[in-house]
């Protein structure tokens, strides 16, 4: 048949990580975007049907597994962040998001990458609400 170099055996974890990452390493992709450095590429789909199988089913129903997500992050980390975030810390006992959104770090930041305006505002209100 001609298969054998196209069979793949990995974890669903390996397996989930290699379809997020196709068309290229997604935290190093979304780290370029953040910092408007991300340029064009071309997706690397290929027009060939896949087939999953799955040994070992109980290990996808298992309580660790089923229904968990996989969340690839990455860490952006600026002179702004840095300062954000020690004004958290500093002033948690009173710490409002009103307060956090008055420091000119915060609003340099929101100027740098006003596209994600609304994630930094959504993480900074967790950060804003867990250190309370």
């Amino acid at each position: 048949f001609g298969v054998a170099a196209s069979i793949h055996y990995s974890t669903l974890s390996e397996l989930a990580k290699a379809y997020i990452n196709e068309n290229g390493d997604i935290r190093m992709n979304t780290e370029a975007f953040i910092q408007s450095k991300l340029g064009p590429h071309a997706a690397r789909r290929s027009d060939r049907p896949k087939i999953l199988l799955i040994d070992e089913v109980d290990v996808f129903f298992s309580r660790e597994f089923y229904g968990d997500t996989y969340n690839p992050s990455v860490v952006i980390s600026n002179s702004q962040v840095v300062a954000i975030l020690n004004y958290i810390w500093k002033n948690r006992a009173t710490i409002t998001m009103r307060s956090v959104m008055s420091l000119k770090e915060y609003n340099d930041l929101i100027a740098m990458t006003p596209k994600l305006r609304y994630i930094i505002e959504n993480v900074l209100s967790r950060a804003v609400a867990e250190v309370n």
